[in-house]
């Protein structure tokens, strides 16, 4: 049920709460889609909740904040959705790699299981994001960040990461502490005429 409600729709963020209370997830600015590859681009992240209760860290109560995951650069295995295949791995990832099933996120097809590992190349982790480096979850949402988009040819806001579509996007990142560089080349804006 989760893939046919948030597969192919918007980008979105994973958050998952584990059976010990702790609060995690990732970011994928593409939708979700099953693909043998990664997909996702450098504005992916991992984060976990902090403080306020809970176990883990995670609970999300008065004092609680969060601690964002960046990517680091080493690769490009941001984001990784995949179901029904025999020789590949079957669920969702953030960072890692496919050929030693080591992730900094795991997240079983089951939905019921996963993996969150210390280390991880891709993102700047150094702990585990859940409670445990095994977890078993209590509660998963995505949020989607974002409505869906008119494809291209439909889209009359003229597109680009600067508009009005996109606003949801930036000012999640913005709450992340990424910036859109592309908003300091944006020409600027034109005063609407008056009719006579």
């Amino acid at each position: 049920r989760l893939c046919a409600l948030a597969f192919g729709r918007a980008p979105c963020l994973l958050v998952i709460r584990d059976r010990d209370g702790a609060v995690f997830g990732g970011y994928s600015p593409e939708p979700f889609h099953t693909s043998p590859k990664f997909f996702g681009d450098f504005s992916s992240f991992l984060f976990t909740l902090t403080g306020g209760g809970g176990g883990g860290g995670g609970g999300g109560g008065v004092g609680a904040g969060v601690r964002v995951h960046r990517a680091s650069g080493d690769n490009s295995n941001f984001v990784y959705c995949n179901a029904h295949k025999e020789m590949l791995p079957n669920g969702i990832a953030f960072g890692g790699n496919l050929d030693s099933r080591f992730f900094g996120l795991w997240l079983h097809e089951s939905l019921e299981t996963g993996r969150a590992e210390e280390q991880c190349s891709t993102y700047s982790l150094g702990t585990s994001v859940a409670s445990a480096a095994e977890f078993r979850v209590a509660a998963i949402e995505v949020w989607a960040v974002r409505e869906d988009v008119s494809p291209p040819a439909a889209d009359s806001s003229g597109g680009g990461a600067l508009s009005d579509a996109h606003k949801e996007t930036r000012a999640f990142l913005a709450m992340a502490g990424r910036e859109m560089r592309s908003e300091a080349m944006a020409p600027p804006p034109q005063p609407e005429e008056e009719e006579a």
